[in-house]
């Protein structure tokens, strides 16, 4: 019963208060606007039909036209609004019912009694909100001349009071008086409203328009399409690095700087675009122009004026921005997608100072599609869609396992399995690696004693690696969090190996250096993965103190069948071996490229030739199944 009383009074609210966007009035004076006419409805209606009667039956058959008309162009102006929604229809029918209604009046000095035209200024403080400043302002006015012109001339009905000489002064004071304070009422509703309109749909610092008022005016946009089926252009501009800005010359030279931009962007508009302030460094043009080529044309201009020089207080400075475009109807059919469509562009172009790029429906989806997986992403550990696999790792000389590299698999309900070339980035972006690393280190510590508890002792040596991103090595909690696990699930570090990449071997910032000090004194090992793809250094190699060379995938791709050398992976191999490092070489597909291998002194090997990554239960029943690795 409650909903549907909720629902009762929903419909009747938007049947009576709902306005078109076609109308370029504020919120607030249009709902204003519609309780006036709404009081107005209802006492115009009451006054004027409760005296239809007896001035007709008193023989003013004028004034009984006159506010049968006025009552008619009421009438019209609320059907009108009911059918429309649009208060300017409604606002004109009341202007000229008015007008017609006070001539008449002004013509019958007051009607049959004289009392007609208190009506109109007992409602001279509702007038500002339906006919605007200047239509309320001019009816006083002309009440009060219309009273000065028609009261001399005499030629009163014999029911009117103005045949009391007394009772004209009398009336004419009560005129003035009202019209007086009628105007200084409508002024007062003016400048409040005004102050309000500022407030809500002004930026304080820039003068432009306000985040309020783009939300207002897309709509009305918007609404007007249905009508004229003119499409429109946004052009949004973003500020690059001016964080710094304010860091380096303070606050107020920071805003004093937007005021001068703005001021750019003001004089580069044309009446009919309008310009807003939209956060902080983030700027909208709105505009009917809709032709590719002539935003791009406006928006090159625009551009140019965000990266020339501006010269303030002594100091010369320089801004970079990036500007997206995006048009309506084409990129989206809602004020809500075509601002998404512009915070998405100056997401990818973000790298990219100075571009200018128009909104690209296929880049779009693919960042929804991104923007969606990191969401799945981090619920993925609630859900349990992580798992480990275990990809083995042979000796190449005995044929024995040494153990296993563990690598993190994402399965989601969604997208199904994910590839970790795709996920893990997404985990960097989202800022999710530090809790992934943390599940992963205590699954592996828990698979780790069950494998232990499945097989005979041996098995405790095998040397079992997990990878780090620099994220972690960072990570001044990450250390303590090691040292609690380990504490509480005892393994011997020796078995324990943690891979990092080239880039991380090279980091000199003092939390990666302590984190890999402090792996180095508690026995755990360290192998540099994917070595040869990026920029090394033998004195980084020789510093790091790693047990473990892995040569990337991609080199031992290249060892062709009956080949004599293969250089990279030649100088790799050798490199180490001065070094006293082992060396691992990943992707080993094919005999020939493990006897390749071992005919150089490579001294694992791990790849589909000897096993493709496997489950925990199946991983140890690889082991079972080959003999001499437990």
């Amino acid at each position: 019963m409650n909903d549907q009383r909720l629902s009762w009074y929903t419909r009747v609210g938007h049947f009576l208060f709902d306005v078109s966007p076609d109308t370029d009035m504020a919120p607030l004076q249009s709902r204003v606007t519609i309780f006036a006419m709404y009081a107005v409805f209802l006492a115009g209606s009451l006054g004027v039909g409760f005296n239809l009667g007896r001035d007709f039956a008193a023989g003013s058959y004028i004034v009984v036209g006159v506010s049968i008309v006025f009552l008619v162009f009421l009438f019209l102006g609320m059907g009108s609004f009911w059918l429309t929604r649009n208060l300017l229809v409604l606002r004109e029918f009341y202007a000229i019912g008015i007008l017609v209604l006070i001539g008449g009046l002004i013509y019958t000095a007051g009607g049959t009694r004289g009392f007609g035209l208190f009506y109109v200024m007992t409602g001279y403080s509702v007038l500002y909100f339906i006919l605007g400043l200047r239509g309320a302002l001019a009816i006083p006015i002309l009440v009060i001349l219309g009273n000065l012109i028609r009261i001399p001339l005499g030629n009163f009905t014999s029911e009117s009071f103005l045949q009391n000489p007394q009772l004209v002064i009398s009336y004419l004071f009560v005129v003035i008086v009202s019209a007086v304070l009628g105007i200084a009422t409508i002024l007062f509703q003016h400048l409040l409203l005004n102050h309000l309109y500022t407030l809500a749909y002004k930026d304080e610092l820039t003068g432009l328009a306000s985040r309020n008022k783009y939300d207002q005016y897309i709509h009305m946009l918007i609404g007007k399409y249905r009508l004229n089926r003119k499409g429109f252009g946004v052009i949004g501009i973003k500020l690059m690095h001016f964080a710094r800005v304010n860091s380096f010359r303070g606050a107020l030279f920071a805003d004093e700087i937007l005021a001068i931009l703005a001021d750019r962007l003001k004089a580069l508009a044309r009446p009919e675009d309008l310009v807003i302030r939209y956060t902080g460094t983030v700027f909208f043009l709105l505009t009917p122009t809709h032709g590719v080529l002539d935003l791009e044309r406006v928006a090159e201009e625009l551009m140019r004026a965000v990266q020339e020089p501006i010269i303030h207080s002594s100091h010369t400075l320089t801004l970079q921005g990036i500007i997206t475009i995006t048009r309506f109807p084409q990129d989206g059919l809602s004020a809500e997608s075509i601002t998404a469509n512009l915070m998405a562009g100056f997401a990818r172009k973000r790298n990219h100072p100075g571009t200018i790029a128009f909104f690209d429906e296929s880049l779009h989806r693919a960042e929804a599609r991104r923007y969606s997986m990191i969401e799945e992403l981090r619920k993925a550990v609630d859900r349990s869609e992580l798992y480990l696999v275990f990809h083995p790792k042979i000796h190449l000389q005995t044929g024995s396992c040494n153990g296993a590299e563990i690598l993190l698999r994402w399965k989601n309900g969604k997208f199904g399995e994910v590839e970790p070339s795709i996920f893990i980035p997404l985990a960097e972006d989202g800022g999710l690696v530090r809790d992934i690393t943390r599940w992963v280190a205590r699954s592996t510590i828990d698979s780790l004693q069950t494998l232990h508890r499945s097989l005979p002792p041996k098995a405790e040596k095998l040397i079992h690696a997990i990878n780090l991103s620099p994220v972690d090595l960072s990570d001044p909690n990450f250390r303590e969090f090691l040292t609690g696990l380990l504490q509480r699930n005892p393994l011997d570090p020796r078995t324990i190996e943690f891979e990092i990449t080239e880039g991380v071997m090279m980091d000199e910032s003092p939390e990666v250096q302590l984190t890999l000090e402090f792996l180095r004194t508690k026995g755990y090992r360290i192998a540099i993965d994917d070595f040869g793809t990026g920029y090394s250094s033998l004195s980084y190699l020789h510093k790091i103190q790693a047990q473990d060379l892995k040569i990337d995938r991609e080199f031992i791709r290249q060892i062709a069948p009956g080949a004599v050398q293969s250089p990279v992976v030649d100088a790799i191999i050798s490199m180490a071996r001065s070094l006293h490092l082992e060396i691992t070489a990943e992707g080993v597909e094919y005999e020939y490229q493990a006897e390749y291998l071992r005919q150089r002194g490579c001294t694992f090997a791990q790849g589909w030739l000897y096993s493709q990554p496997l489950g925990l239960e199946g991983y140890i029943q690889w082991l079972k199944d080959h003999p001499g690795c437990v």
